[in-house]
């Protein structure tokens, strides 16, 4: 047990900077109640802590700072934490994680997945902040393991160089993410030259990676303000690959992607936005909210989608995915492709299915509402284009869609 008022300053190892927390097989619960861990480094792994093969309870506790060397740092993971060999990891209260940093994963904590133990768990509670946290992969946190992040908890300006400037999960265990708020979160990736894969790297926030799963319920991503939105070159708050899944009031708003998905990109991979999500004032060059690529699946319902903006084409929704996706219920209102065509969907091949959904004052130069190209199968039922003042608009050809 260490109690309020213990501080760890400077301390170094070559893994567990402050604190290697061992093989604790009793079923007792090692706490940690309102400490301060700044400036401990590490030559591998958890620049305040190691834990391993143990249970954590962390309360009211400071890792790292905002002054000059106060972040906490390892060479290869988990910049202040990492947890490993079936360690449960709880980490509560008005605890903080400011500018702690790695080489590698996990700016601010790795929650891995050590071949032959359980998977370890981190489970994150209360009014905790992850804040100007870096690392390659996970600008806060990487997940390998299982993950619940619960109401409160907060992601600012956390950087990444690759994926996921706020999280990158790599786990196909049933993680969850509630009630959170991603402001600032940064992918730095953007191409050199053409030699390079673009659409390797992304996810300002989250990056969800092939065959890993995450739901995410009732929260924010961005905000009013410009510099509240959550940048990357594809995918400016979420990059996803493996089954993402969003229920209740998510938010995604004024998120920004250089290229495609000024929100959310799915890339082969299986994505479902449920009933009150909401996507506001997003921005990229193709797919101002929403970009579905290659073999992936979406399927949207109860969502709306207003004064998003492509450059090129999708104000909304860009869709080349090649399998069966759906819209239904879904709400289109002043949606923008400014330069060319779908001025809330573009689709261009796969089967897409819109119901019992209303699309005005969107604009594009072809296709106000919807631009359907290539091999693109649509099918529309029950939908409603336009209204007394508020009708959508081409600037050429199809006010309200384009065939």
């Amino acid at each position: 047990t260490i109690k309020s008022g213990t501080e760890f300053i400077n301390n170094s190892a070559k893994a567990g900077g402050a604190i290697f927390i061992n093989n604790t097989t009793d079923g007792s619960t090692n706490t940690i109640n309102g400490a301060v861990f700044k400036g401990n480094s590490t030559e591998k792994g958890g620049g305040a802590i190691y834990i391993r093969n143990s249970k954590v309870a962390i309360t009211d506790t400071i890792f790292g700072g905002t002054g000059d060397g106060e972040g906490n740092t390892a060479n290869t993971y988990g910049g202040a934490i990492f947890n490993t060999r079936g360690s449960a990891l709880a980490i509560n209260g008005n605890s903080s994680f400011i500018n702690n940093s790695t080489g590698g994963d996990g700016g601010a904590i790795v929650n891995y997945a050590e071949s032959g133990y359980e998977a370890s768990t981190l489970t994150i509670s209360g009014n905790v902040a992850f804040s100007g946290n870096k690392a390659e992969n996970g600008g806060a946190i990487m997940n390998y393991a299982l993950m619940n992040i619960g109401s409160g908890t907060t992601f600012a300006n956390n950087i990444t160089d690759k994926n996921g400037g706020a999280i990158n999960n790599a786990s196909n265990l049933a993680n969850t993410i509630t009630g959170a708020t991603f402001t600032g979160n940064k992918s730095l990736f953007e191409p050199t030259d053409d030699t390079e894969n673009v659409w390797e790297y992304g996810g300002g926030a989250i990056y969800n990676a092939a065959g890993s799963n995450i739901t995410i319920s009732d929260s924010t991503f961005g905000g009013d303000n410009a510099a509240d939105g959550n940048t990357a070159y594809i995918g400016g708050a979420i990059y996803n690959k493996g089954t993402l899944t969003l229920s209740g009031a998510n938010v995604f708003k004024n998120n920004v992607a250089t290229l495609d998905g000024g929100a959310i990109i799915n890339r082969n991979g299986t994505a479902t936005i449920g009933a009150g999500t909401q996507f506001i004032s997003n921005s990229a060059f193709y797919g101002g909210a929403f970009y579905a690529t290659t073999a992936g699946t979406y399927t949207i319902e109860g969502t709306l989608f207003q004064n998003n903006t492509a450059t090129g084409h999708g104000g909304a929704i860009y869709s080349s995915s090649t399998g069966n996706n759906t819209i239904s219920d879904a709400i289109f209102i002043e949606n923008v492709a400014t330069q060319w065509w779908g001025g809330a969907i573009y689709s261009e091949t796969g089967t897409l299915s819109i119901d019992n959904s209303t699309f005005t004052g969107n604009q594009a130069a072809r296709g106000g509402a919807i631009a359907n190209t290539g091999t693109g199968d649509m099918t529309l039922t029950d939908n409603v284009f336009g209204s007394a003042g508020a009708g959508n608009f081409a600037t050429r050809y199809g006010g309200a869609i384009y065939n």
